[in-house]
């Protein structure tokens, strides 16, 4: 049977009031309600505040990376942008907790290892082009004929003066062209009569020849390096900026969890 309910106050002595309490909810016919409010100080409030300002600045970040970064989480951040009401904290870390910060942080390590492997790749075709740059000229590689030899090489600086004049002396069914002279080497291409390789041989060693050899012609292997080379700049950029956007994610994504 339901019976109508009458508000009243009682008042009772302090020194009596916890025994007066418990007799009352003893009879069983009284609904009791403290009136006594705990108050948060200011520090804890503002402590409340900030740390709810902390999330939400994060999940918003979080927010607008997936939306640049993850089409599958694009769902997730327009439901909540669309979304006009205050998020509360709890809801705040319920949709941090969604987030795949250990994939991110496996994405990152592979990015950081691709970037690391551009870096080697991008010092070693530096170094290809800078020992390919004095060929630049030879358009087309020397070859061997039925009665001809053909071979590129460096001649020290000191011996190149001295060399053509002694390879006419020796052999003078032969063609001697100087592709390129920096401070140390000059850079030669000669060809000669197949009978003459023995003595060729010997006079290229005296003049402390080193032989070279390419695959393609060094022109077109500039051409090509260049354009890897190009293209690992570019990929290293991106790749540098994915590791920026994705630790300023992980970080305090990891944080809000916390």
């Amino acid at each position: 049977m339901i019976t109508e309910l009458k508000k009243v106050t009682i008042y009772s002595p302090r020194d009596i009031h916890s025994k007066f309490l418990e007799n009352l909810q003893a009879l069983g016919v009284a609904h009791i309600i403290d009136t006594k409010k705990k108050e948060e100080t200011p520090e804890k409030l503002q402590e409340a505040i900030d740390r709810l300002k902390f999330d939400q600045a994060n999940v918003s970040f979080i927010l607008g990376f997936l939306k640049s970064h993850i089409s599958t989480k694009k769902t997730l951040r327009e439901s909540l942008t669309h979304t006009q009401k205050i998020l509360s904290y709890n809801q705040i870390k319920k949709n941090v907790a969604k987030l795949n910060i250990r994939k991110m942080t496996d994405t990152v390590t592979d990015i950081e290892k691709n970037l690391e492997a551009g870096r080697v790749r991008k010092k070693e075709i530096q170094q290809e082009i800078e020992r390919t740059t004095p060929w630049k000229d030879l358009s087309v590689l020397p070859t061997p004929s039925t009665y001809t030899m053909a071979c590129i090489g460096t001649i020290p600086l000191r011996r190149q003066e001295a060399f053509p004049s002694a390879l006419m002396r020796q052999i003078q069914e032969s063609e001697l062209r100087t592709i390129h002279l920096d401070t140390q080497k000059a850079y030669i291409e000669l060809t000669y009569l197949n009978e003459h390789e023995s003595e060729i041989k010997k006079l290229l060693e005296t003049h402390d020849f080193e032989a070279v050899s390419f695959n393609a012609p060094p022109r077109e292997r500039i051409l090509t390096l260049a354009e890897e080379r190009g293209m690992i700049k570019r990929n290293l950029k991106k790749w540098r900026n994915y590791i920026k956007d994705f630790k300023k994610y992980i970080e305090p994504s990891e944080m809000a969890k916390e």
